[in-house]
Order: C-alpha cells, then sequence, then structure tokens
C-alpha cells in the first residue's frame, strides 16, 4: 500500500510538473529565447572588457521536450527533491534552473576560474544550484570537468524578460568537446548504455583529462622559456609598463612585428588631428593602449572599454589605422 501511495504522489507531481511547464513555454517561449541571446551577447562583452576574447560563447534555451523530459527524470528521482517542491506549489520554471543557459569554452582549464570571478562580480549567484564538476565527488577520479553557474540578473540591471534563472557553464575547449560527446553518448540515455562502453568512455574521459593538464603545462614552460629569453631591449618604443605587465600577465608575447606595428599606429596617431579623438588621448598611456589596439585589432580588443570599440573602427577606417 505504501509503495502504491508513493507512487501516486510522483504521479501527480510530474503531472501537475509538465503541465504548468507546458502552460509557461506556450506563453512565454519567445522570452526564453531572447534572454539566451541576451546572455549571451552580454557575456560576451563582459569578457571582453575584462580582457578575455580568445573565447567561444553560445547559447541555447532548452527544448520543450528536453524540459518536460527532466521534469518525468527528477520526480522519480530518489535523490531530488523535485516532486516536493512541486507538490508545495513551486513553479517548474523557478525549479528548473538551465531552461535558459549559456556556453563558455576557454583555451586552458585555469582560465575557469577566471572568468568564473568575473561572472560572480556581475550577475547574483545562486550557490546552491550551481554544480562544480571538477571535484572528485562529481565524477570520480575522471569525466566531464567543468563549472555550472547558476545565476540571475541583478535588480540594478533587470535585462532578462523571462524571469528564470539561468546557467553559465564555464569550461576548457577539450571539455567543451568531451562534454558534448559524452551527453550525446551516454548521458541522455544512461540506463541503457552498456558497461563495456561507460567502461571505454570512462578510459577516454581519462585521457582528455590528462591532455588538457599537458596543454597547460606545455603553455606554462613555453611562455616561461620566451620571457627568460627575453631582454629589456625586446619591449622598447616608450610603451608603458602597464601595459607590459598587461601584456606578460596574459601570457602574451610582444614579438618584433608587434612592437614595429605599435610604432608604426603610434606615429600616426600622434599626427591626427580630430577634435573628438584628440580629447579622448589626452594622457599618454592612453594613445599607447589605441595604438596596441591598432595594431591587431582582433587579438588587443580587450585593451580598450568595449564602447570604444565603434567610435575607434571608424577612426582606423578614416585615417587608414
Amino acid at each position: 500500500m505504501g509503495v502504491r501511495m508513493e507512487t501516486a504522489r510522483l504521479d501527480k507531481a510530474a503531472k501537475l510538473g509538465k503541465e504548468l511547464l507546458g502552460a509557461f513555454y506556450d506563453s512565454r517561449v519567445a522570452d526564453i529565447e531572447a534572454d539566451c541571446q541576451q546572455l549571451e551577447d552580454c557575456l560576451h562583452r563582459l569578457l571582453i572588457h575584462n580582457g578575455i576574447s580568445d573565447v567561444y560563447v553560445t547559447s541555447k534555451p532548452k527544448e520543450r521536450r528536453s524540459a518536460l523530459d527532466k521534469i518525468d527524470r527528477k520526480v522519480y528521482n530518489e535523490k531530488s527533491d523535485y516532486a516536493e517542491r512541486l507538490l508545495l506549489g513551486e513553479q517548474p520554471q523557478d525549479i528548473i534552473t538551465d531552461l535558459v543557459r549559456a556556453r563558455i569554452a576557454c583555451s586552458f582549464s585555469d582560465d575557469v576560474d577566471k572568468i568564473a570571478n568575473i561572472i560572480r562580480k556581475h550577475f547574483v549567484i545562486h550557490e546552491k544550484d550551481c554544480a562544480d564538476y571538477r571535484t572528485p565527488d562529481a565524477h570520480g577520479a575522471f569525466g566531464y570537468a567543468a563549472l555550472h553557474l547558476v545565476c540571475s540578473s541583478p535588480q540594478t540591471e533587470p535585462f532578462f524578460f523571462s524571469g528564470c534563472k539561468f546557467e553559465i557553464q564555464v569550461r576548457s575547449r577539450l571539455m567543451d568537446i568531451w562534454g558534448i560527446v559524452d551527453w550525446d553518448v551516454a548521458y541522455k540515455s544512461r540506463l541503457d548504455v552498456p558497461y563495456e562502453i561507460r567502461r571505454r568512455l570512462s578510459s577516454i574521459s581519462a585521457l582528455f583529462y590528462l591532455i588538457d593538464r599537458e596543454f597547460l603545462e606545455i603553455r606554462d614552460r613555453a611562455t616561461e622559456t620566451i620571457l627568460n629569453s627575453s631582454g629589456p631591449s625586446d619591449i622598447s618604443y616608450d610603451m608603458p609598463m602597464h601595459i607590459i605587465d598587461m601584456m606578460k600577465n596574459r601570457g602574451i608575447i610582444i614579438n618584433q612585428e608587434c612592437l614595429r606595428q605599435y610604432e608604426y599606429k603610434l606615429n600616426i596617431l600622434s599626427t591626427i588631428d580630430d577634435e573628438e579623438f584628440t580629447s579622448r588621448r589626452l594622457r599618454r598611456d592612453l594613445a599607447a593602449e589605441y595604438a596596441i589596439y591598432f595594431s591587431d585589432r582582433n587579438a588587443f580588443k580587450w585593451i580598450v572599454p568595449y564602447y570604444e570599440l565603434a567610435h575607434l573602427d571608424i577612426l582606423a577606417e578614416k585615417y587608414g589605422l
């Protein structure tokens, strides 16, 4: 009798959750899609403004069918509190935290925490809903290594429309590949995957983990070697120290071609008689930052505020920068 009553309670929760979530999708699917695009654009601007441009940012709303399937999975999972929360009157769109979601894939695994710190400063973080899959408790010794942050926009910037929380997944590019493969092959049908295949996937995940660590080691060794072999004469021509420090902190090597372009652009900037532009470069260090930007606009986009980019690109076109 007890088992039958518990099954009936879970069936009621699953039915209620899917009905409410289906109605939410019927009325707010456009808002969910708009929030995804808004979140992606916001993350792009936020990371560039903080000096991080070598990342891949994408967003995707959770599909209706996937959301309804998640209600079923969670309600009948004895470790989940979905059933209890639904029966107590909580709305499913407030329980499911990844209806709006974005992925940030960075070059190296040690960039994950740097990016997470930027996100934490800009958004409201719901710590109890976050998950750090880099810890041994998450997947054992090896496996998918990423940080999932569940956020909402601060009250001062209510620029999202659906009212949902949103999930930002931060991981290395290598783990991004592994996460997609593992999800498609194993996670969606975890119960149906034979043991032998799961064991082979675990072996592959260990290789991904080791390769990720090797990339870090190679990067650090290469940067250390180049910096140790570079003397003060390699970084010259009136380049302010704060720019040199920013370059070194980001592991950017200032080579001769970069210096040549910097010198050339700085000379052009010094001859421009443009009232609006001149008022923006009264300080020597600001002119130097613009010269660095103009030397390679894709690589050094982070060095100027994002709201300056459109104006500077107009000047580049006008003066051949």
